[in-house]
């Protein structure tokens, strides 16, 4: 008897390869800014013993099947499966140089990978043990007005309906799933 698929092998059968990041260790965003200088922000993954995980960046290519409507192809940055044990847990990350609002693309994100997982399912290679969907918000603006932070022990990274204004510069997969 074959050995059964992992969840990221699951995930990884579905989605086009070209989508995964090349690199899996950072989240890295650029940008101009208003003088129209090119700008770069780098968020590293901090993964904990025991996770694996798969890094995808979408682009409005990504859906050629919309025609051009406001807002219809607009998607995260990233979407990160993560497989923890027995669970998966997807988080999807918004980068925004500054304090603009993030809930539209995260929104159609968590729709997106809803479909995945559907998709999935339909196709007879079923995701059980599954977590939810967490949106999360990434604020240049924000990280570097307080770039001395430190994720202590004691500290809970909060979330509200499963949407979180994340405050580090560094991503600790561990304290988000």
């Amino acid at each position: 008897m074959p050995n059964p698929m992992t969840k990221l092998e699951i995930i990884e059968s579905i989605l086009h390869e070209k989508y995964k990041t090349s690199n899996q260790s950072s989240l890295i965003e650029q940008e101009k800014d208003e003088k129209g200088k090119t700008f770069t922000s780098t968020y590293k993954i901090v993964k904990a013993n025991g996770h694996k995980y798969g890094l995808y960046r979408y682009t409005p290519e990504a859906f050629p099947y919309f025609n051009e409507v406001t807002d219809l192809k607009k998607m995260c940055d990233y979407i990160l499966f993560l497989e923890e044990g027995r669970f998966l847990h997807v988080l999807v990350f918004e980068l925004k140089k500054g304090n603009d609002s993030a809930r539209k693309q995260l929104k159609a994100a968590k729709v997106f990978v809803e479909y995945i997982l559907e998709s999935a399912k339909r196709t007879g290679k079923i995701i059980d043990e599954f977590n939810t969907i967490k949106m999360i918000r990434i604020s240049d603006e924000k990280i570097r007005k307080f770039k001395k932070r430190v994720l202590k022990e004691s500290d809970a990274i909060n979330f509200i309906d499963d949407y979180c204004d994340y405050p580090y510069n560094s991503i600790y997969l561990e304290r988000l799933t």
